[in-house]
């Protein structure tokens, strides 16, 4: 078994890339991640340098990792911005580091695929172990692998992983037939909350399409690109880490993957939601408007997710990361998990100690947004 650095993901096959397991999502699959790569979202000049990490056995594919040399911190969702301000003060530099995760996406699933006759475990273990050597042989500072679904803590005890935690919060559909179903395991004041916010959209006069795959228009991508950059330029100042680029992309090569839900009023589009359909689960990832309309983000980015995992009977809609505000809408609190490794052993041992900290908070934080959900008691 032999070990392999793509600069292009595309210098392997689609066919190849999404015959191993863990590539039937709308994130993991090759379209996706090439995409990123075409439009330029993920290249040398945004300081996202494909690295991807492959194992071969006489030149048959046997496993594959997305992969990055990463010049900053942007658009990953685990901040460790302290830790390279800290690290560059005792004179040695954090950048580039090695970032194993889905550009822009803080989504949980598989980040090592492979082929099904192989040991998982073994291969987790061989590529930690490979990818160490090279942060060791380049003087590189750190390798973080982020959102992976996998246990990585008994992977290699000898790698000295360290784990971090957060929470994020996802709506689990309880083999419900109608929304209002849903709705009967809420409180009272909490369903009636939900139903005067989407009686609102509807007083306005205001109506939403929903539009999956080649249902979705040139016009409403064209509007949905326009309302994602406006989003971020009033937030950040910058016009998004996406182009219109990727998300045309997108909508030639995995068009069946896409929801996209509009809203309108008197022939004119007010806003609009983009989703990502799986097996079993729904991600919403962007979202944006043109007028600011009361309880529209509701509706567009949470109740109409709900509506749509109900009737195609998905069992996960994650909606984003961040936001108490979830909660009191029947959203559950989900501990995710990255892990990252150092080559400087105090360093690690610093970071190490403060992670221990920094969990005590997550812990605390997870009962206290338990202790928020609106759900009756039986």
């Amino acid at each position: 078994m032999t070990p392999r650095l793509l600069s292009r993901i595309d210098d392997l096959s689609e066919g190849d890339w999404n015959t191993l397991e863990g590539t039937d999502t709308a994130f993991t699959c090759h379209q996706f991640l090439s995409a990123l790569e075409f439009s330029g979202c993920v290249s040398s000049a945004k300081g996202w340098v494909p690295s991807h990490l492959v194992w071969e056995d006489q030149g048959e594919l046997l496993a594959a990792m997305p992969l990055y040399r990463k010049y900053h911190s942007y658009g990953e969702y685990v901040f460790d911005w302290s830790w390279a301000e800290a690290f560059q003060q005792t004179g040695q530099s954090y950048y580039p580091k090695l970032l194993c995760s889905i550009p822009y996406t803080p989504v949980p699933g598989q980040r090592l695929f492979f082929r099904g006759d192989q040991s998982e475990i073994d291969l987790w273990r061989e590529s930690l172990n490979f990818l160490k050597q090279k942060l060791e042989k380049e003087n590189m500072s750190s390798l973080h692998l982020l959102f992976p679904e996998s246990d990585l803590e008994s992977s290699d005890e000898s790698l000295k992983l360290l784990r971090r935690q957060d929470v994020q919060f996802v709506w689990n559909n309880k083999d419900f037939q109608h929304f209002d179903d849903f709705l009967a395991v809420l409180k009272s004041s909490k369903r009636k909350q939900i139903r005067r916010e989407r009686r609102k959209i509807e007083e306005q006069g205001i109506e939403v399409s929903v539009l999956q795959g080649r249902e979705i228009d040139p016009e409403s991508l064209a509007f949905f690109c326009m309302c994602y950059q406006a989003t971020y330029i009033k937030k950040s100042g910058h016009a998004g880490y996406l182009n219109d680029g990727f998300f045309q992309r997108l909508y030639k090569v995995m068009p069946e993957r896409l929801l996209l839900v509009v809203a309108h009023k008197a022939g004119k589009n007010l806003g609009c939601a983009l989703f990502f359909v799986d097996k079993n689960q729904l991600s919403g990832r962007y979202w944006g408007c043109v007028e600011d309309v009361d309880c529209l983000h509701f509706e567009l980015c949470y109740y109409q997710g709900i509506d749509f995992c109900i009737s195609h009977n998905l069992g996960i809609f994650n909606p984003g990361t961040q936001g108490e505000h979830k909660l009191v809408r029947g959203f559950e609190p989900l501990r995710t998990r990255s892990y990252h490794l150092f080559t400087h052993v105090q360093f690690s041992e610093a970071v190490r100690k403060a992670l221990v900290q920094e969990e005590n908070y997550i812990d605390a934080y997870e009962v206290s947004a338990k202790n928020h959900l609106p759900f009756r008691s039986n």
